[in-house]
């Protein structure tokens, strides 16, 4: 049970040269645990979580594009333990909400793995075609109302220039 949030501004494509498809903005336990990221041509961002059993992966898509050269807050928010459901928004609105039954495989463990920002590895090629900014992990699926404060917060510095 966790959400992701960060500060993204694209300025690059959504695909990589070496035909990684994905790029991601926060990974955790590299390209196959589970990963915050965008790509394909559409540059629509996805959560991804690996599970075992009955289901290969817990996906949410979204089909909000990231724009160029525009600062975007984005985050993600799942609850492992509760619905199952991964919840996206962008600038403090749910953008997407898979509506899936509770996966009855097991979720690949992910605890001992390092959890990557920019990138799904060390020296990985993909990696995030612009900037990233007051990235934060929190251990527990935030309320929409606290997404939108955060959006809200970080919105008054992205306006003044700061």
């Amino acid at each position: 049970t966790f959400t992701y949030s960060a500060w993204i501004y694209r300025t690059g494509v959504c695909y990589g040269s070496s035909g990684s498809f994905w790029r991601h903005i926060v990974s955790h336990g590299g390209d196959f645990l589970h990963a915050f990221r965008f790509g394909s041509d559409s540059c629509q961002l996805q959560f991804y979580w690996l599970y075992s059993g009955d289901d290969a992966a817990s996906l949410s898509n979204s089909s909000y594009t990231i724009p160029l050269n525009i600062w975007k807050h984005a985050a993600v928010t799942y609850d492992v333990n509760g619905d199952r459901k991964a919840r996206i928004y962008i600038d403090g609105t749910e953008v997407s909400y898979t509506t899936k039954q509770a996966s009855t495989g097991t979720r690949e463990d992910d605890s001992g793995n390092d959890l990557y920002i920019g990138n799904a590895t060390t020296g990985g090629t993909r990696f995030f075609p612009g900037r990233i900014d007051d990235v934060r992990v929190y251990n527990r699926a935030l309320s929409a109302n606290e997404i939108l404060q955060l959006y809200n917060n970080g919105k008054a510095i992205i306006k003044s220039g700061i």
